[in-house]
């Protein structure tokens, strides 16, 4: 995966921020937010990319980094200094205290050149992360630009939002959203599938794929699981046509309509979906 891809669409927002850029405004704080898996955090990257390593003077796009630059070599390779991104560390549900602390003692080394911080997303900090974060944006060092991404504005810190420029960023068209879809190898078909959020439906296609081989494993997946019900029901099919099984499939049917029809909490109906295939698999 490339992750100094440049985006799709939005152009509006980019022609906003490349004035920016032209006009030596560009703030040292910048929240991009709108739904998930619209290409925020891909603009991110690219617009870091390009704080980074200057303009590519020959592009049509004036957010094209420059490519010829050694900074670029040390992006694609993971090896530049002046890009930082701070994500959820693996196993874990949230960005803590302790991965910020880290990030801003990682800051305190000068640069001659530009300095990025990308944070996808903010939703995932905890209160005590947010709030170490804050003082670097309340008193910004000059050369050194956070780019945020949020995918829920209003779970956001009020005093966070007031030291930021905030872009509202929308859902991408169809014809675009096919070309991602696209360019990641899954079916250009499920562009009306994704409404204009092709991130969002290869995350949720990745988990499907993620569950469905657990279970062939005999592994169940999380009761969180996207559409576990319709994943359980395809492993079912899978299996021997076994009375048993036959009764299985059956009995989830009925469980995801008793879900629809009476607005049931998702969680309790996943749960007791998983219990009736762990109970199947012990007979």
């Amino acid at each position: 995966m490339n992750l100094f891809a440049q985006p799709l669409g939005h152009a509006q927002v980019q022609a906003q921020l490349a004035q920016l850029l032209a006009q030596g405004a560009f703030p040292h704080a910048l929240l991009l937010h709108g739904p998930a898996g619209i290409g925020k955090a891909t603009l991110a990257r690219w617009l870091a990319a390009r704080l980074i390593c200057g303009a590519d003077a020959a592009a049509r796009n004036p957010l094209t980094p420059n490519k010829a630059s050694a900074l670029w070599a040390q992006l694609q390779a993971g090896s530049c200094p002046d890009y930082h991104q701070l994500v959820i560390p693996e196993k874990k549900k949230s960005i803590g205290v302790e991965e910020a602390r880290a990030l801003l003692d990682a800051l305190h080394r000068s640069s001659e050149n530009a300095r990025v911080v990308v944070l996808d997303a903010l939703d995932d900090l905890t209160p005590d992360a947010a709030n170490t974060l804050l003082k670097n944006l309340e008193e910004p060092r000059p050369g050194l630009y956070f780019i945020l991404v949020c995918h829920q504005l209003n779970r956001i810190l009020p005093t966070i939002k007031s030291r930021c420029r905030l872009v509202k960023l929308g859902v991408l068209t169809e014809a675009e959203t096919a070309v991602v879809l696209a360019a990641q190898g899954a079916e250009t078909t499920d562009s009306v599938l994704a409404k204009g959020r092709p991130g969002a439906w290869l995350s949720l296609i990745n988990a499907q794929k993620a569950a469905l081989q657990g279970l062939r494993q005999g592994q169940l997946p999380a009761a969180s699981t996207p559409q576990l019900i319709e994943i359980l029901q395809q492993h079912v099919a899978t299996l021997p046509p076994t009375l048993p099984h036959a009764r299985l499939h059956q009995a989830l049917s009925k469980l995801q309509q008793q879900q629809e029809a009476l607005n049931l909490p998702m969680a309790l109906v996943h749960e007791q979906a998983l219990a009736m295939v762990a109970a199947v698999g012990k007979d």
